[in-house]
């Protein structure tokens, strides 16, 4: 079995997520343009660059000292790591 370094790990989950990002906004695009199609609601393409800004620049939760302490130590805990 290959081991992955963590530098590989971590590309291949930024890619990952990347490509889950993607694949949000064209959902979110077909939606758009059938409620816009069908005449349901007035929207225009800023209501769709504002959707689009929430998820490329979504909010960040600042994390105290101590809740990313506490993280870690539930992800040692979960993943075989020490006390």
């Amino acid at each position: 079995m290959d081991l992955l370094t963590i530098h590989e790990l971590n590309l291949m989950i930024n890619g990952y997520n990347e490509k889950a990002k993607e694949e949000r906004k064209a959902d979110i695009m077909a939606a758009f343009y059938s409620a816009y199609f069908s005449g349901l609601k007035k929207l225009s393409g800023s209501d769709l660059q504002k959707i689009y800004d929430a998820i490329d620049n979504p909010p960040k939760d600042e994390m105290t000292d101590e809740e990313m302490f506490n993280a870690a130590k539930r992800f040692a805990a979960n993943f075989g790591g020490g006390d």
